[in-house]
């Protein structure tokens, strides 16, 4: 069930930004290229299918946090923070990338990031920002064996909320996952 709905999700949500993701729309609004500037944490949970070594369709979910710069002008740098797909298959944690985006005056654009090694490929996402601090991201890639489908946010960065370690402090923490199974885990870390 769980995948049928988050299946309906993923549709809905690439075809509504699917309808207005050109980077020229004519459309009203405050939006553009300049709009995503700055660091933003993009965390994306999906599916992905793959040929495993016997020739043998797989499936798995996984979960893939990206940090991305922008830097308002269209090009964009960062770094694959975690990745919980299979490492033969997925992106490896670690991987550099770079690329470009486009943003249109509606909100609606678009990301195509390229991996530099170990882990080479791009990934695609549609966009839609909620305002400059968030935006919503859909992926639906598909190469020769392997397709990926996700949705996810990215939230933009304080980089002044942690200049100095605090000396003492608790965070609550907080761990969800939807696909296979729901499950949750929540925490409180505490520093000194």
């Amino acid at each position: 069930t769980n995948k049928i709905l988050l299946g309906v999700l993923c549709g809905l949500l690439a075809f509504a930004v699917g309808c207005g993701s050109s980077s020229t729309s004519t459309g009203s609004g405050p939006f553009g290229n300049g709009s995503l500037n700055g660091s933003y944490v993009c965390q994306l949970v999906g599916n992905d299918s793959f040929i495993d070594s016997s020739n043998n369709l797989q499936n798995e979910s996984y979960t893939e946090t990206l940090v991305i710069t922008t830097d308002g002008n269209g090009h964009l740098k960062g770094v694959e923070d975690f990745n919980s797909s299979l490492p033969a298959v997925g992106f490896v944690a670690g991987t550099a990338f770079t690329g470009t985006y486009t943003i249109g005056r509606d909100g609606n654009g678009s990301m195509a990031i390229n991996f530099s090694a170990p882990s080479s490929g791009q990934i695609n996402l549609s966009i839609t920002m909620e305002n400059t601090s968030k935006f919503y991201a859909v992926e639906a890639d598909a190469f020769s064996n392997f397709s990926a489908n996700a949705a996810g946010e990215g939230i933009k960065q304080n980089s002044g909320a942690l200049a100095a370690p605090p000396t003492s402090a608790s965070f609550v923490l907080r761990a969800h996952q939807q696909l296979p199974s729901p499950s949750a885990t929540v925490g409180t870390l505490n520093t000194s």
